[in-house]
């Protein structure tokens, strides 16, 4: 699993996992750790359906516990506002009426184009959706294990992908 990581990570995210492979590759137990807290914080959420976490192992870098407990007197979560209607607009206004993925035009923005901007244009209908697991925007203050693995999530998405940081967090899920 850490050489997926290896092969599939880009830039300072892949620097920062292999200065930890080094730093961990005498002790396997830490290295095993090391697998189950990316696994726990980066693969599991994103599989979880109905907004159900699960537990995340703690990280053998012992730096990283003081890190997400500041990360998460920083962290502000959302509301399920705006609606998926309204959401769905906003997002193909900001995509150019277009898919990310298969870059086909919205249908029903392909119909009221202009027959000269259609040329060559595929069309589909297109759904919303989330990139990051919706339930990923919300904590509950009231149960400090689910905040902190959510808080942990947050980190560790920030510390490997660093191209999310100051883009998207848990109250811009959306």
């Amino acid at each position: 699993m850490l050489r997926a990581f290896v092969d599939h990570l880009s830039g300072q995210g892949l620097s920062t996992l292999q200065s930890e492979i080094y730093d961990f590759a005498k002790n396997p137990h830490q290295l095993r750790q090391l697998r189950n807290f990316l696994a726990d914080a980066i693969l599991k959420p994103m599989a979880a359906a109905g907004g159900k976490q699960p537990p995340v192992t703690p990280s053998p870098n012992q730096s990283v516990a003081f890190e997400i407990e500041l990360a998460m007197t920083q962290i502000e979560g959302s509301t399920r506002n705006p609606g998926q209607k309204s959401l769905k607009e906003e997002c193909l206004r900001r995509d150019g009426n277009r898919c990310v993925v298969s870059g086909a035009i919205d249908s029903a923005a392909y119909a009221n184009m202009p027959p000269g901007e259609r040329e060559g244009a595929g069309k589909t209908k297109t759904q919303c959706s989330h990139i990051l697991p919706f339930a990923l925007r919300k904590f509950e203050e009231k149960n400090a294990t689910h905040t902190k693995n959510k808080a942990t999530i947050w980190w560790v998405l920030y510390q490997y992908f660093l191209v999310l940081k100051n883009k998207i967090g848990a109250d811009t899920v959306h």
